[in-house]
């Protein structure tokens, strides 16, 4: 991800339909940097705001790999160098027997790796400032908010969320909002 946002002209809405609309209109626009909230999903909406795929899935999948790896030499050393016990005439390493450990140690590392993916891509650090734009965003309400750093970009991006005839319309200062923001 880039800098944080500084400035953004947010609007809302309440149809979904609508919603993703203003997605694919503001990227015919020209705006970069897109960002949108939903109170629930709404398919299609990767392709409306050009979302691109995610890298949560492949690094769940790495950790399933590994954790297999990692399942199987544990029981290999275990049973071959470790202790080894000749049960019955079968062979140090019986893979066969292997496979329920090897299944819970790629499942558990797969979880444990997508939670940990989820947090940092989610950014869902601790922030003891955190102030919600509108109480109605994880209720009903939709917004697109449309970054700006000039104020011939922010009378556009104003201009233009106008210009649908959405239900609101407002422009934010993250700077006003914290003053860990500010620009040094």
């Amino acid at each position: 991800m880039g800098k944080p946002v500084q400035n953004f002209v947010a609007g809302f809405t309440t149809d979904p339909h609508t919603f993703l609309s203003l997605g694919e209109k503001a990227r015919a626009e020209g705006f970069k940097d897109i960002d949108c909230t939903m109170p629930y999903p709404v398919h299609g909406f990767e392709e409306a705001y050009g979302y691109k795929g995610s890298w949560i899935g492949l690094a769940a999948f790495g950790a399933l790999l590994t954790g297999w790896a990692g399942g199987f030499a544990m029981q290999a050393w275990m049973m071959n160098i470790d202790y080894p016990i000749n049960i019955g005439g079968k062979p140090h390493i019986s893979w066969p027997a292997f496979v329920p450990v090897i299944f819970e140690c790629g499942i558990l590392l797969a979880a444990l790796t997508t939670v940990g993916s989820l947090v940092l891509a989610g950014k869902l650090r601790p922030n003891p400032v955190t102030d919600v734009v509108n109480p109605r965003l994880t209720d009903d309400l939709f917004s697109i908010v449309l970054p700006f750093e000039s104020d011939e970009e922010k009378a556009k991006a104003e201009t233009f969320l106008r210009e649908q005839k959405i239900e609101q319309v407002e422009v934010h200062d993250l700077a006003l909002l914290d003053p860990r923001y500010i620009k040094p």
